[in-house]
């Protein structure tokens, strides 16, 4: 079973090759503001509208707070890896 490391570094070399995942949104995460999911649904969302997902916690392009943790909009935010709760 591979590490989120090592599918990290995959997604990475795949986006690199075939570009972003959704149109407007980061590459490596696939974050982006403008729903149909929502972070408020998903099992990675901490309290303080922060995200624990290693993907998106990985993804340069997902602004972070001084803890390095990616601070998202609960309530139109949403990545390739929502997991609803």
């Amino acid at each position: 079973m591979s590490t989120w490391k090592q599918k990290i570094s995959g997604l990475r070399d795949l986006t690199q090759e075939v570009g972003r995942i959704w149109p407007d949104s980061t590459k490596l995460s696939g974050y982006a503001e403008r729903g149909p999911y929502h972070c408020g649904h998903c099992k990675w969302l901490t309290g303080q509208s922060r995200c624990t997902q290693p993907v998106v916690k990985a993804d340069p392009q997902v602004k972070k707070d001084k803890q390095g943790f990616p601070v998202v909009d609960k309530a139109r935010g949403c990545c390739e890896f929502v997991d609803p709760s």
